[in-house]
């Protein structure tokens, strides 16, 4: 089923753009949700997935930002996440940070889907622009780095 799932969250985007670790990001969401039994995948898996994929520029961008990604992702764990089983059901708002990453490929001018555009992508939410606040980190400083 990860698969299945990955594939139709990649189908939001532009899945033959989408770079090796911007995939992996995904997997990566699909199987936290999986982990948590969450009854959908969120921007918090989102985020959790691009914090698992440490090879992407997203992790490194966090990193050069002073970033303490570890701290992050033990809190991420911490927040409580809606039981249920997963049957490829994606939030509205994981659905339209998958497609805003395009946006943000294409703003910047960019050939690749990659982790960068799936993090400014997610911080937008407002979830999630509140998490990064707690931790010293806008969309500002990410578009800078």
């Amino acid at each position: 089923m990860v698969h299945n799932t990955e594939a139709k969250m990649l189908s939001y985007g532009l899945p033959d753009k989408a770079t090796k670790q911007y995939r992996h990001s995904i997997q990566n969401a699909v199987v936290l949700s999986q982990t948590y039994d969450s009854e959908t995948i969120d921007c918090r898996h989102l985020l959790s997935g691009l914090l698992q994929t440490r090879n992407g520029v997203a992790y490194r961008v966090l990193q050069n930002l002073g970033f303490k990604t570890d701290a992050l992702a033990d809190h991420l764990q911490s927040i409580p996440h809606s039981k249920g089983t997963l049957d490829e059901k994606i939030s509205q708002d994981a659905i339209i940070a998958l497609r805003r990453s395009v946006d943000w490929m294409r703003s910047l001018g960019h050939l690749h889907l990659d982790t960068e555009h799936l993090l400014l992508a997610i911080i937008e939410h407002e979830e999630i622009q509140l998490l990064f606040a707690g931790f010293d980190v806008v969309l500002d400083d990410i578009l800078h780095e």
